[in-house]
């Protein structure tokens, strides 16, 4: 959890480290997919009088701001260098293998301070022309946004929440595109879905 402070106000933003590789994918949210580090962001800023608010200096009566999420591989790089390589060349190189993707906020000034340079590794492909200072790329979202995203989450979560309350718990992996849960699944001996000429039915 990175955290940044102007003007009276503390923004949030969650970064979730992966061993691998990982795309944001707005979609997959919608489908109730890839929720976790939202979920994190979300309840860190919904209210506004708790323990972790006071902790990180937000003012009485407010509440953090969601700045963005941000997926990164934790894999470590591998370079090519020839000898002798400057350091600061080095780092950039090996900066420039690491990927980042997810949703940031559409602030100028909240960029800046995620990258003073305004790294476009860093911003998760968010780029500034230097001509006009125009913010392009598919990462950028707005407070609204967020807020859209806080509530499609939460009716995702309360419709999970109702059908395990009615009992519904049918093995029905969700499955899309190229997407299929069942192949790394340790529980096949004693699943019930049986593959059938290519598609799956419930035992």
């Amino acid at each position: 959890v990175d955290l940044y402070r102007a003007d009276g106000k503390v923004y949030v933003r969650v970064v979730d480290y992966k061993t691998g590789t990982k795309d944001f994918s707005i979609d997959d949210v919608k489908r109730g997919i890839n929720t976790q580090m939202l979920l994190y962001l979300f309840m860190l800023c919904s209210k506004s009088d708790n323990n972790f608010c006071r902790s990180i200096g937000v003012c009485d009566g407010d509440k953090p701001i969601p700045a963005g999420v941000v997926y990164l591989s934790a894999n470590i790089p591998t370079i090519k260098i020839s000898f002798p390589e400057d350091a600061e060349k080095i780092e950039n190189k090996a900066q420039g293998e690491l990927k980042r993707s997810g949703l940031l906020l559409n602030d100028p000034n909240i960029l800046t301070a995620m990258s003073k340079n305004f790294s476009s590794k860093i911003l998760a492909g968010i780029t500034r022309k230097k001509d006009t200072g125009e913010i392009r790329g598919k990462a950028l979202t707005s407070s609204d946004d967020f807020k859209n995203i806080y509530t499609e989450i939460t009716d995702i979560i309360k419709d999970i929440s109702s059908k395990l309350r009615k009992g519904t718990a049918s093995a029905a992996p969700l499955r899309y595109g190229s997407t299929d849960p069942c192949s790394y699944c340790g529980m096949k001996p004693l699943c019930r879905i049986d593959k059938i000429h290519g598609g799956y039915e419930n035992g």
